[in-house]
């Protein structure tokens, strides 16, 4: 033990290099005799005469050996550890200390089975507040053991609550709210409601006294129950209520205290909703009590006015503000909105700049928080905007630019309306010197957000484009750098948006933006730098490689220079890199001779330590108290994480924030570049699967990578195609297969997703998984008849396919529990949900049903890739997983997916996947009668498919299947785009049965009701099919078959049913063909791959886009059909007749198609 000591105090003290060779002693001490350490702090602690200090930093240490080490040792070992902590805990005087050993009890009870310490610390000869607080920190640790011996201790609470002591009230306080969360027996919970009025007793006591931490502490245990337990308060909910409007509307305390109050409310908006609504004044006083702590503003004008435009607002009120936005999220628009438009309109009006500030900022925090039902009022918004842009107050102004620049971001398809509205306004302001800074960085800011290139429509910017522009070259001339900087920003986004109209203007701004590249050196003009690279990647991407050819290689120069000063810099990775990656867009194949110091930087980014750690606070560090170390780039914030427990947590956002634009950057490089990226490929490969695999990677990061890799493997497919294989498949100088390669991508993706618990990053990994398999599938050799692909570059083995199949259902069977659990909560929280609540859900459902939907996408391509070969895993594992949704009574959507998964077998599985048909056949008929159109477009597709693979199974079903196909055809809006794709469905299995001779005898049988002849003209009259690739495919070649067979039984004698429609369609599909070999000529394209797109195909606004790729075989038997026609002296008359009956342009496709 003495010698212990001094390694305590050496672990304690501030010199770095003391520190951490105390560190290693300790470690090294600890990993040769555990126990022996154990013992030693442990005597330590029990000793008090020992410095206290040092008593508690003994009771850490064993926290953490013990997280760690505890299960490794022996029984009776770890029974006597544990009575002398309790000892040590018992007996401590010093409040600090033994919270420390309250919490190292309650970390040992954690790890190990401990029945009697509830009961036990109950008749300890501990104070009642050690054991209360004991209780509380229980409560945390093991809430099922607390739960469970609640019978137990409630007559302890209940005393404390009656305590004549202060200090023992609060305690029993804060045991019994912490303890509530762990019950979940309603009848247990209905006993201990008894409390909540003696708990807001001590709340109002403390305040009264002056106690206002001790009261916040308390409110912050009563909004844990909101959170958990909201229906707890149900009983007394108004008394809750009026207590909490109390104690946010009192002036005379703390913001602190009062915001603690606001957000217990706010939270029971949140989780029990439906309970918030029905409560009488609850929405009137809830915002009221908002609004008015979003008066809490700091800054005075004069304050403001002075400020630069980087300077960030600190005012207390950003809680308020934020619980607006809560308050309309959890409550609905339909609830809220009204309340809260009067309050700003009557805000709006009053003579001190705070209210009208108030006003603006609810106004655009209840749009993001209810979107939906506030998008009906955005025509009454704009008014009252322009006029406040007007306003006398600088701090109002400069919130009217902010409400501008929030609705743009909310409603980005009304980006349009946006510029129309307020962006001549905003460049009105940005010009003027006469505006402050800051309000004039907030024009330019509110510009950008108005500027959304997924959104904005080009002739919108153009009509405004030369003012604009000037008025941004003018702040250019006349504004500090911090304005400057998003005025770069603003040109960028203009020369995105409309590269033509920007045109003109390239010769008057890119000399200037080279001047910032050349001279904006100094520290202190990083951002402008930065924002200048941006900008000029911008630019070269809109204008294009011939216009931009010349600057771009001086401005390539200047970034290598720049990359080569500032390799670690944080311009380097948040401007300089992005810039290139817009120059890679510009410059394209130029653009190779930059990628290795490039790639060079991304990777080392993408590998760096993010030196991640957790360690207890010191008990004089705030929680929320954050602190940056720029020698290290270490960043630390403290954190409660228990009740009087406090870690500091670091990281080293440097490091974060390159890994993550390494990984955005990589995935936007594969993008552009593809194959050009040559040897760096697999190195990118490799770094992007370290940073999906990182544990404390953000959910951006992993998001990113997963997508990057995706990227990255089709390029090496396509290097690979080309031929560079040998070359690019190389890794440090570990030379791969593409097979290697495929198999560490996918085992990989499917390890990382199994395991994923961000719902953001879990779909990108899926989705790139999905991607892999679909460009291994489409790297496939077509066939010759242009529907199916063999030969694929890579294989599965069964290990590969298990891993994946393993993976894919582990998170099927937790999307389905995910949803179930969504549904559920329309009855959850012991509350019947209102109607406004639906929104939330839906978003829920709708999200576990995208994820399922591309996992059962990833079956399909493994169905795909290894075809009858993967029935017998199909059959043991899949099928069980998803048969049950084929069922009439589950949802469309769920019917959908389950759909989709089987259309793959029949169509990919062979004669293995028959034997489901007599029992998925009529399912799928009867699908076809939903109003659900995806489940009956995917329904349609699998009966189409099920006709054409499999004619001696179907014969039995070709009544009723076409009964379906000649109804569908012909059902009201059969050509209309929301039910096009159904019908190009139903015309696929059509000719699938009219055109294979084994459905002869069936279709005779038929005639009665299906007159063949009546068949041939419905077939013929609708074709070509245009949207599915596989499907145009198919039905061209079965219209081949018929011609070149001259099945008169379809075609009718001499053709005489069909000729005309027959060579209409030959013209169309020729037409279709040339068209798209014009465009591919063009622009130096490929033609449209044949694959089938998606049997949930959505109509395009180029119909000819897949018609127009029909495999090169397929169009040379059309050629042969159209001259057997033309020679044919039995038909030439008839075939002369009906040429000359079809359009001019047709029969000029046909002349065409000939030569």
């Amino acid at each position: 033990m003495a010698e212990l000591i001094p390694l305590l105090q050496a672990l304690m003290v501030t010199d770095n290099a003391v520190r951490r060779a105390a560190e290693e002693s300790f470690h090294s001490g600890l990993a040769a005799n555990p126990l022996v350490v154990v013992n030693s702090l442990l005597t330590i602690c029990v000793q008090p005469d020992i410095d206290p200090i040092l008593r508690s930093m003994s009771a850490v240490l064993l926290r953490g050996i013990f997280e760690a080490r505890l299960e490794t040792f022996a029984e009776a070992d770890t029974h006597r550890i544990r009575e002398q902590v309790y000892i040590c805990w018992n007996q401590e005087s010093v409040p600090h200390v033994r919270r420390k050993f309250a919490h190292l009890l309650a970390q040992i009870a954690s790890q190990t089975s401990w029945a009697d310490l509830v009961p036990g610390i109950l008749t300890s000869s501990s104070s009642p507040e050690s054991v209360l607080h004991l209780l509380e920190i229980l409560s945390e640790y093991i809430p099922d053991e607390v739960a469970e011996s609640a019978a137990s201790y409630w007559p302890y609470l209940s005393n404390a609550l009656s305590s004549s002591n202060p200090a023992v009230k609060l305690a029993g306080a804060k045991a019994t709210a912490a303890c509530v969360v762990t019950i979940h027996d309603e009848g247990a919970l209905k006993v201990f409601q008894s409390v909540i009025m003696p708990i807001l007793a001590v709340v109002s006591e403390s305040l009264s006294t002056g106690d206002e931490m001790d009261a916040t502490i308390l409110l912050d245990r009563l909004i844990d129950v909101a959170q958990f337990k909201p229906t707890f308060y149900k009983p007394t909910f108004e008394s809750v209520l009026q207590a909490m409007i109390a104690i946010g509307a009192h002036r005379d305390l703390e913001y602190s205290t009062r915001s603690a109050a606001m957000e217990m409310l706010v939270t029971l908006s949140e989780s029990a909703p439906a309970m918030a609504r029905r409560s009488k004044g609850f929405i009137d006083q809830m915002v009221d009590l908002v609004m008015n702590l979003m008066l809490e503003v700091d800054d005075d004008e004069a304050q403001f006015r002075r400020a630069r435009y980087n300077k960030e607002n600190d005012d207390d009120c950003a809680d308020a503000e934020d619980s607006m936005e809560r308050l309309a999220a959890g409550l609905g628009g339909k609830s809220v909105c009204d309340v809260v438009l009067l309050r700003v309109q009557q805000y709006s009006q009053n003579g001190d700049w705070r209210y009208r500030r108030a006003a603006l900022v609810a106004l655009y925090r209840l749009a993001e928080g209810a979107p939906k039902f506030f998008e009906k009022y955005l025509p009454t918004v704009s008014p009252f905007v322009l006029g406040s842009l007007q306003d006398a107050s600088v701090r109002v102004q400069y919130e009217a630019l902010q409400c501008v620049g929030r609705l743009s971001h909310t409603f980005p398809e009304k980006c349009t309306k946006f510029i129309a509205d307020f962006i001549a306004p905003a460049a009105t302001i940005l010009q003027n010197p006469a505006y402050c800074d800051r309000v004039r960085g907030h024009a330019a800011s509110a510009m950008i957000d108005m500027l959304n290139p997924d959104h904005c429509d080009a002739d919108a910017i153009s009509t405004v484009i030369d003012p604009l522009l000037s008025a941004v070259l003018t702040a250019l001339t006349n504004a500090h750098n911090e304005i400057r900087a998003p005025s770069l920003t603003v040109i960028g986004k203009v020369a995105q948006i409309c590269p033509e109209a920007f045109a003109p203007y390239y010769e008057r701004i890119m000399p200037g933006v080279k001047d910032i590249l050349l001279h904006a050196t100094s520290k202190d003009l990083t951002v402008l730098r930065g924002k200048a690279m941006e900008c000029a990647g911008l630019i070269g991407e809109a204008v294009g490689v011939s216009r931009f050819a010349v600057d771009a290689r001086e401005i390539m120069h200047i970034f290598m220079r720049a990359m080569h000063l500032e390799a670690d810099a944080d311009v380097t990775f948040d401007y300089l890199l992005p810039a290139c990656s817009r120059m890679a867009k510009a410059l394209r194949g130029d653009f190779v001779e930059y990628v290795s110091p490039i790639f060079q930087l991304l990777l080392a980014g993408a590998k760096k330590e993010l030196e991640f750690s957790a360690e207890e606070a010191g008990e004089d560090e705030a929680v929320g108290e954050v602190t940056f170390d720029e020698d290290t780039n270490i960043e630390s914030t403290v954190l409660e994480v228990a009740a009087g427990m406090k870690l500091r947590m670091s990281l080293n956002t440097h490091a974060a924030q390159q890994k993550k634009q390494s990984a955005k950057l990589l995935c936007e490089f594969a993008e552009s570049m593809g194959a050009a990226l040559d040897t760096w490929l697999l190195p990118a490969m490799e770094a992007l699967m370290h940073l999906m695999q990182e544990s404390f990677s953000p959910s951006e990061v992993k998001t990113n990578a997963s997508t990057g890799l995706a990227r990255m493997y089709e390029s090496v497919l396509e290097a690979a195609r080309l031929g560079h294989g040998a070359r690019v498949l190389v890794n440090n100088g570990t030379a791969f297969t593409l097979q290697s390669a495929f198999e560490i991508c996918i085992q990989c993706t499917a390890e990382v997703m199994k395991k994923e618990h961000d719902p953001a990053a879990r779909m990108a990994e899926v989705e790139s998984l999905r991607d892999i398999l679909q460009a291994s599938f489409e790297a496939g050799t077509l066939e010759l008849d242009g529907t199916r692909r063999s030969g694929f570059p890579v294989s599965f083995n069964q290990e590969s396919t298990m891993i994946v199949v393993s993976s894919v259902l582990v998170l099927a069977a937790e999307a389905v529990y995910k949803r179930s659990q969504a549904l559920e909560k329309l009855e959850g929280n012991g509350e019947v949900q209102d109607e406004e609540d639906g929104g939330e859900i839906e978003d829920a459902v709708a999200q576990e049903e995208d994820l399922l939907d591309v996992l059962v996408d990833v079956l399909g391509h493994l169905i795909k890739l290894q075809g009858e070969s993967f029935m017998p895993i199909f059959d043991s594992v899949v099928a069980p997983a998803f048969s049950t949704y084929l069922s009439p009574g589950q949802p469309a959507s769920m019917q959908t997916i389950a759909v989709c998964l089987i259309d793959d077998a029949i169509e990919y599985g062979g004669a293995a996947a028959q034997k489901y048909l007599p029992s998925v056949i009529p399912l799928l008929l009867l699908a076809t009668q939903s109003e659900d159109n995806m489940l009956v477009q995917s329904a349609m597709y699998g009966l189409g498919v099920a006709t054409k693979v499999a004619p001696a199974s179907m014969q039995q079903f070709l009544g009723p299947l076409l009964s379906c196909f000649v109804s569908t055809i012909l059902r009201p809006g059969a050509g209309e785009d929301d039910g096009i794709a159904i019908t190009e469905n139903a015309v696929f299995g059509l000719s699938s049965v009219l055109s294979n001779p084994v459905y002869g005898a069936a279709l005779q049988q038929t005639q009665g009701d299906f007159p063949i002849h009546e068949l041939s003209k419905l077939w013929l009259k609708k074709m070509p099919v245009r949207l599915d690739g596989m499907e145009v495919q198919s039905t061209v070649m079965q219209l081949c078959d018929v011609v070149e067979r001259w099945d008169e039984r379809v075609l009718g004698p001499q053709g005489s049913w069909v000729l005309l429609d027959l060579l209409r369609v030959i013209a169309e599909v020729a037409n279709a063909v040339r068209n798209e070999s014009s465009k591919a000529a063009s622009n130096g394209s490929t033609l449209t791959s044949p694959d089938s797109v998606a049997r949930l195909h959505q109509p395009d606004d180029d119909r000819d886009a897949v018609l127009g790729g029909v495999h090169g075989p397929t169009l040379q038997r059309l050629q042969s059909c159209l001259r057997h026609l033309q020679s044919s002296a039995e038909l030439s008359a008839q075939v002369q007749s009906a040429f000359t009956s079809l359009p001019a342009a047709l029969q000029g496709s046909l002349q065409a198609f000939l030569q």
